[in-house]
């Protein structure tokens, strides 16, 4: 998806824009439950146009950035040398949730399907894979 997209938090104290989005996911891993849909972008193709968002560190190699008025979680950065597509060794997870045209997004394939709540049953047709170990967006069928 090459165009710009924008988003923001809740109460519009933190906006931002993303370039590319190169892959989207379901998530199903114990931060995400029951589900959260995160928009891939390269580190490069995020930026911030307004606001400062207040960070966490959920890991050694990643933290999250969320607004501290209203709460709303805006994405994870990564860094991580080998991770799939990024540059520099930074990507960004941004929520889907927080962009103003999430429509644009649809998810591509589920992560960490082995904890998915047995009662959700939404998505059930797109690929899935155990854990974090995303094929290539280039080497599936992605979703149209």
């Amino acid at each position: 998806m090459k165009q710009t997209i924008k988003g923001g938090c809740r109460c519009g104290a933190i906006r931002y824009e993303v370039d590319e989005v190169f892959d989207v996911i379901c998530c199903y891993c114990t931060y995400c439950r029951p589900l959260t849909v995160w928009a891939s972008v390269r580190g490069d193709a995020f930026r911030t146009t307004s606001g400062t968002s207040r960070v966490y560190e959920t890991s050694r190699t990643g933290k999250n950035h969320f607004c501290d008025q209203c709460g709303s979680c805006i994405c994870w950065e990564g860094n991580h040398p080998s991770h799939l597509l990024a540059r520099n060794g930074r990507y960004y997870s941004v929520n889907v949730s927080t962009l103003d045209d999430p429509e644009g997004c649809p998810p591509q394939i589920q992560q960490f399907i082995e904890r998915k709540l047995s009662w959700l049953k939404t998505l059930d047709d797109l690929p899935g894979v155990a854990g974090n170990s995303l094929p290539h967006p280039d080497s599936r069928k992605l979703r149209s």
